[in-house]
């Protein structure tokens, strides 16, 4: 075969050094290696982007994601991308006119594109996948939405810990308050002092509905880690047992069993004579859980008088409580009692 080049035609440098029948890489190939361009500062060829512009957002959004993923795994060290090659990954997305595909995907797509998408935006420490996270949180989806809560928990935004906090405010009925806390549990890792801080300002705002979430929420914390204390917490608490709406009450004496506040024992045991059966039942299990736990000798005969009285309730929840309570104080049998 004669290896003249046949009149006209013009062969390129790179074209020489191939092998002979060398074929164009695929699409899927065709976004990695603009991906890895742009990552050394090198910008898509205009023939590449028209080539990929005859292909469909779905098809263009996975070769992203399989390009991203690719890249991921093969950088050492901690998961997802570092912050230079998150941005240029980023700026691909947009060349590639993912935004908005990714619009009608939330909007309208099936699970499986929302579970993918989540999956690679955990890969991209960039400010621009917060707004998409905070919808695919309110995803229809519990898996989509789950899956949303706890990568928007790990990132360092402060707007992640507002956007978990606003979730308890909404009066639409869904399961907001329970992906709101448990975002909100797991971000206690990135900033916990802060997410404290905003709990208690809601535990102190209206409406009740709000207070009542933020304590349900604390309750689920239990006591503060090591960074977490905040000054205002046993005032709080204090307040949200003598709060007007008896379900704050019941929200707040659950909290102070779950976060074992010596300081509250006193309001938490007036709680036993509260005018609601809900609150007086709450406060006996919480009593009971601060017996368990152990407190000073100081609050054990203040606390035994009182459970020792409510063994009498007319609500059987409350004499149900106060015995298992009483069982939980190693100088009292119940036989005693």
């Amino acid at each position: 075969m004669s290896s003249m080049k046949e009149p006209g035609v013009r062969r390129t440098f790179w074209r020489r050094w191939l092998p002979f029948g060398a074929k164009t890489p695929g699409e899927a190939e065709l976004v990695r290696k603009m991906l890895q361009g742009l990552c050394k500062g090198f910008p898509p060829e205009p023939a590449q982007l028209r080539r990929l512009a005859a292909t469909t957002g779905a098809d263009r959004a996975c070769w992203w994601q399989e390009a991203v993923q690719a890249l991921a795994t093969s950088q050492t060290g901690a998961p997802g991308l570092n912050p230079a090659f998150a941005g240029a990954a980023w700026r691909l997305a947009r060349i590639l006119g993912l935004e908005t595909y990714w619009q009608e995907v939330l909007a309208t797509g099936p699970v499986g594109e929302k579970e993918a998408l989540v999956e690679t935006l955990g890969l991209l420490p960039v400010p621009e996948a917060v707004p998409l996270l905070t919808i695919l949180v309110k995803d229809r989806s519990p898996a989509v939405g789950l899956a949303a809560t706890l990568v928007l928990a790990q990132r360092p935004e402060p707007v992640a810990t507002d956007f978990f906090i606003s979730l308890l405010t909404q009066k639409k009925v869904g399961p907001w308050p329970d992906r709101a806390a448990r975002g909100l549990a797991a971000r206690r890792q990135v900033e916990g002092y802060r997410v404290w801080q905003a709990l208690l300002g809601l535990a102190a705002a209206e409406p009740g509905g709000s207070r009542i979430r933020a304590w349900e929420v604390l309750a689920f914390f239990g006591p503060p880690a090591a960074g977490e204390e905040e000054p205002r917490l046993d005032p709080a608490l204090s307040r949200g047992l003598t709060d007007p709406e008896s379900g704050v009450r019941a929200a707040a004496a659950a909290a102070a069993g779950s976060l074992l506040r010596t300081a509250v024992l006193p309001d938490l045991v007036k709680r036993l004579t509260d005018p609601d059966g809900r609150v007086r039942a709450e406060a006996a299990q919480a009593l009971g859980r601060f017996a368990a736990a152990g407190f000073p000798g100081d609050y054990r005969e203040m606390v035994h008088t009182g459970l020792v009285r409510a063994l009498t309730d007319p609500d059987w929840r409350v004499g149900g409580w106060a015995r298992e309570a009483l069982r939980s104080l190693p100088e009292i049998e119940v036989a005693d009692v």
